[in-house]
C-alpha cells in the first residue's frame, strides 16, 4: 500500500466515518431512550447537536484539502518555473 495513502487517505475517511457512525448510533440512542424516559434523552440531545457540529467540521476538512486524496502527483516536491 502507498505509504501517502496510509499515512493521509485512510485516516481522513475513517476519520469521517467513525464520526458518522456515532452519529447514527447517538440518534439511535435518543429515540429510543425517548420511548423510556423523555429527560435522559433530552439531556442527550446538546450531544448530539455538538457531534453533528463536529462531523461537519471533520467533513470540511477532507473536502477542503483535495490533495490528500493521493491522486494529484506524488507530493514529493512543488516545482517553481521561473
Amino acid at each position: 500500500m502507498n505509504d501517502f495513502v496510509s499515512t493521509y487517505l485512510l485516516p481522513a475517511l475513517l476519520m469521517v466515518g467513525q464520526s458518522l457512525l456515532l452519529l447514527v448510533t447517538l440518534l439511535l440512542t435518543v429515540v429510543l431512550a425517548w420511548r423510556v424516559r423523555r429527560g435522559a434523552a433530552a439531556l442527550l440531545l446538546p450531544y448530539l447537536a455538538w457531534v453533528c457540529f463536529a462531523s461537519f467540521l471533520n467533513l470540511q476538512i477532507v473536502q477542503l484539502n483535495p490533495g490528500m486524496d493521493g491522486v494529484a502527483g506524488s507530493g514529493a516536491a512543488v516545482r517553481v518555473q521561473l
